[in-house]
């Protein structure tokens, strides 16, 4: 109907560790009230997402309605063995001139590492401002690294140089409960960009307040046409490339070979290669996964000598000879 209780946080992304939360939502706070707090909680800027020459992603009317309701769609939603991964767009900026769109991507490695990247697709030069709101009990232990009070638990957040982004850091209130407000710490990073524009961000969880998160960096394409985007981590324990390319057509970066939209790479102990929409991917030297057809998701593990493949469809999976340390494996579909 009117959307009286909802808020101008589409495509927003909350995480949780141990019963704790390490990246909150802001709450409500009050229904009715002096002082704009209102129209402030329900505010894109109070969430984690991207916001777009700082408006929000709707327009108030009253305290209990909307000028006109954002329209969100999810678009890809696959589950692997080793990974999610959701695709999702919103139309809330189609108002602005020139329109954009928001779409977010956001992957887990059900590992504790965490890949957000926000495309805006459009055209002209825009703000672009992306914040994350930090829970009540998270405490600054060096730049970008937080540890959950009173425990070993740690939060890095990681954004990929070369956005042009700047970062702020600042102190807000949120809302534990009905009617009463707490500290928070909120990161907001912003660039003034031409659109098309992306940014993308590492999130890790970990165990242990003295180690290293690692870093998290983006890959210059090799070509200066490339429509491929492509990102790095790599920290003493693990390793990982995500490339985002056009599904259905052929594209090279580094030693990764695909047609996908999307390829995960993973280099150190195991080796995992991850694929969504598309039919092929292929490591030089390394693994290889092809298929029949256009596949919504396949995944390739190689623990050792044993090579277990994963796939939405299963008969589609080719097998053939691949590189040199691939032996004969399996194919199974996944719920």
């Amino acid at each position: 109907q009117s959307g009286g209780h909802s808020h101008a946080d589409a495509l927003s992304v909350c995480l949780q560790s141990h019963g704790r939360s390490l990246l909150l939502d802001p709450g409500t706070y009050e229904y009715v009230g002096e002082g704009g707090s209102r129209d402030l909680f329900r505010s894109t800027e109070m969430h984690n997402t991207l916001r777009v020459d700082r408006a929000n992603q709707a327009e108030t009317a009253t305290p209990f309605s909307w000028k006109r309701l954002t329209q969100s769609k999810v678009e890809q939603w696959m589950k692997g063995k080793g990974f999610d991964l959701v695709v999702a767009s919103h139309d809330g900026y189609q108002r602005l001139v020139p329109p954009v769109i928001h779409r977010r991507w956001v992957l887990s490695l059900k590992n504790g590492v965490y890949v957000v990247r926000d495309v805006v697709e459009g055209q002209g030069m825009h703000q672009l401002d992306v914040s994350w709101h930090l829970g009540q009990d998270m405490q600054l232990l060096r730049e970008n690294l937080f540890r959950v009070k009173g425990t070993s638990h740690v939060l890095a957040l990681l954004p990929a140089p070369g956005h042009g982004g700047a970062e702020e850091v600042r102190e807000e209130d949120w809302s534990p409960v009905y009617g009463q407000k707490a500290p928070m710490t909120v990161l907001n990073f912003g660039t003034t960009a031409t659109v098309p524009a992306e940014f993308a961000i590492l999130l890790v969880t970990l165990e242990e307040a003295h180690r290293s998160p690692g870093s998290f960096v983006r890959i210059v394409a090799q070509q200066p046409d490339s429509a491929v985007s492509a990102y790095r981590y790599s920290s003493e324990e693990r390793e990982y490339s995500f490339l985002f390319g056009e599904p259905g057509k052929p594209w090279r970066q580094g030693v990764v070979s695909s047609d996908a939209g999307f390829v995960c790479w993973s280099q150190k102990h195991s080796k995992t290669l991850i694929l969504c929409k598309g039919s092929y991917a292929a490591i030089e030297g390394g693994p290889e996964l092809h298929c029949r057809q256009e596949v919504s998701w396949g995944e390739v593990i190689v623990e050792g000598n044993k090579r277990t493949v994963l796939s939405s469809d299963p008969e589609a999976v080719r097998n053939e000879a691949g590189a040199s340390d691939q032996t004969p494996g399996t194919a199974s579909r996944q719920p």
